[in-house]
């Protein structure tokens, strides 16, 4: 009985065992099948989704359209290429793919918060932006005639928000589409202030030099002078800025001639300044409103290498005695007044009253007495003004000079709206310069009392 039972059990167990292998072989090639089901998207076959804005009218992109297909870029820069190719032929026949993937990038680089929303500018807005970019660049006068500007609205982690416009071009069919020549524009502004803001950074006098001097003048000499000293008084300012501190600045707006920088994170804590660009004829000039501290040899005036009146001093007086053998005879004499009920032709002499002397090409204002029958006037000068070149300031300045002289000695001038001021001893000083076609046309130097204790 034994012996005939046990192939008969063998057999059984053969069977078991070929039924688990075959269930293992299974559940093998079931888990293999399920892996190959289960791939992460980046190890199945590429199956790329494309991405764009489809007209609304079936034939070209609308403004709000456009915008949105910018966005949809700066969203989506490994698909650009595709959103490129699904905007109407007729619509980017201006402007080459790489051009467009530069805008893109810039726009990315420049909206570094994430996108919310976006906003027609106002009538008023739009006008103002279309005269500056005329202005700037006259070849572009008529594509900004009929471009629209939009606000594209970015967010913050602090829910702030923050805008930056861009334009979009029309045909003067109202077609928009993407202009070349205005998009190499502002190309060539975002590449410029890179430059700048990194010569800055690396201290490099030479870059920066090169920067800043794009254009002849006809007094070369002096223009040299002038950049020379610009770039000095760059690098002293921004000696005090850190390495990041110099990076931490926004572009708030990029148009075709113009940009403005926001620094924020300035030593001191001392809030936000704004640093201007604006292109010309294809050159740029940066505004940067950096103080200026008056020389006071500049409230010295000198006549014919002659002493003849010093504000910054005790004894800035204006007296007959000294001054009628040095100027001569004056033209005029009279009371500076608001009072409506004085006439200044009618009053002859005073004491105690702010006053003016004339001569060709200069007048004094002083505060004391005069007698205009007697010709004679004794008070403290409170204000010059030179209109001649025949007076120069002690450290050279005159009427006539080209505007350069004026840069070479103070650099940022024009950004202080060609005012320089100065303190000593309590009393405030201040070089008004009046500029006309890139000349030196009048010179006021006033002064004004430490306040009474």
């Amino acid at each position: 009985m034994m012996s005939r039972n046990r192939p008969r059990h063998l057999s059984r167990n053969c069977r078991i065992s070929l039924m688990l292998i075959l269930a293992f072989l299974v559940s093998f090639f079931l888990l293999s099948a399920c892996s190959l089901l289960e791939l992460n998207p980046s190890d199945r076959p590429a199956q790329e989704e494309e991405l764009f804005i489809k007209p609304e009218n079936g034939v070209y992109l609308n403004e709000v359209e456009s915008v949105r297909t910018l966005i949809l870029a700066m969203d989506n820069t490994d698909k650009i290429e595709s959103i490129w190719q699904h905007i109407p032929a007729r619509q980017r026949s201006e402007i080459s793919i790489s051009l467009f993937v530069s805008y893109v990038r810039i726009l990315n680089q420049v909206l570094q918060n994430d996108v919310v929303s976006f906003s027609e500018a106002t009538a008023d807005e739009t006008e103002a932006m279309r005269l500056n970019i005329s202005r700037s660049v006259p070849a572009l006068s008529d594509e900004a005639d009929q471009s629209s500007f939009w606000y594209i609205i970015t967010q913050d982690s602090n829910n702030r928000q923050d805008r930056f416009v861009i334009s979009i071009n029309k045909t003067q069919d109202g077609m928009p589409y993407f202009s070349a020549d205005w998009v190499a524009k502002q190309s060539f502004l975002y590449d410029y202030i890179r430059l700048y803001f990194s010569a800055l950074e690396e201290k490099n006098s030479a870059a920066l030099y090169d920067l800043l001097h794009q254009q002849q003048f006809i007094n070369l000499s002096s223009y040299e002078q002038a950049t020379l000293s610009r770039v000095e008084g760059l690098l002293e300012y921004y000696d005090e800025f850190s390495a990041v501190q110099l990076r931490a600045y926004r572009i708030v707006e990029l148009l075709p001639g113009s940009a403005r920088v926001v620094q924020s994170n300035l030593p001191g804590g001392s809030g936000n300044r704004t640093v201007s660009f604006r292109e010309s004829n294809s050159v740029i000039s940066v505004s940067e409103r950096i103080p200026q501290l008056l020389d006071l040899n500049d409230t010295e005036i000198r006549l014919s290498e002659e002493l003849s009146f010093r504000l910054e001093s005790i004894t800035r007086r204006l007296q007959s005695a000294s001054t009628l053998p040095v100027l001569g005879i004056p033209l005029d004499i009279r009371i500076l007044t608001d009072d409506e009920g004085i006439d200044p032709n009618e009053v002859t002499q005073a004491e105690d009253v702010n006053f003016r002397v004339t001569w060709p090409g200069i007048h004094i204002d002083a505060f004391g007495s005069f007698d205009t029958g007697a010709l004679s006037f004794n008070g403290v000068i409170k204000q010059i003004d030179l209109f001649y070149t025949d007076y120069e300031t002690l450290s050279g300045l005159s009427v006539g000079d080209p505007i350069n002289y004026l840069y070479i000695k103070y650099p940022f001038a024009r950004e202080n709206d060609y005012l320089i001021r100065g303190e000593r001893e309590g009393i405030d000083f201040t070089l008004a310069v009046q500029v006309e076609s890139d000349y030196i046309a009048r010179l006021t130097i006033l002064s004004e009392e430490a306040p009474v204790s």
